[in-house]
């Protein structure tokens, strides 16, 4: 029986030192999950910050095209006084000349 003890004795002491190696291994990638848990987190995290900051440059972007277009509005409807104030100054201008001219012929 002592003979059978051995072999079984050998087989135990293997089995043990497999099933420390598995519970090392398994303890390894509890770690590693762990890791990988609070790196997904921080990228998350970043990707959430990102999202939040394009959506705010976004909006930033669309007031600034909006001010854009109200100012090139502006723009347009001074260039336009501005022609139609030429306009009167050289119509007045034309006139005067013309009184002159009316005056200084007689």
């Amino acid at each position: 029986m002592s003979n059978e003890q051995g072999p079984a004795e050998a087989k135990r002491v293997e089995y043990e030192a497999e099933l420390h190696g598995v519970g090392e291994n398994l303890r390894h990638i509890e770690r590693s999950e762990e890791k990988t848990l609070k790196q997904q987190l921080a990228f998350e995290s970043a990707l959430a910050t990102a999202h939040e900051r394009a959506h705010e440059a976004e909006s930033r972007a669309e007031f600034a095209e909006r001010t854009v277009k109200k100012l090139q509005n502006e723009v347009d409807r001074l260039e336009e006084g501005l022609i139609k104030e030429r306009e009167k100054y050289k119509n007045i201008s034309d006139e005067l000349d013309q009184t002159f001219s009316e005056l200084t012929a007689c």
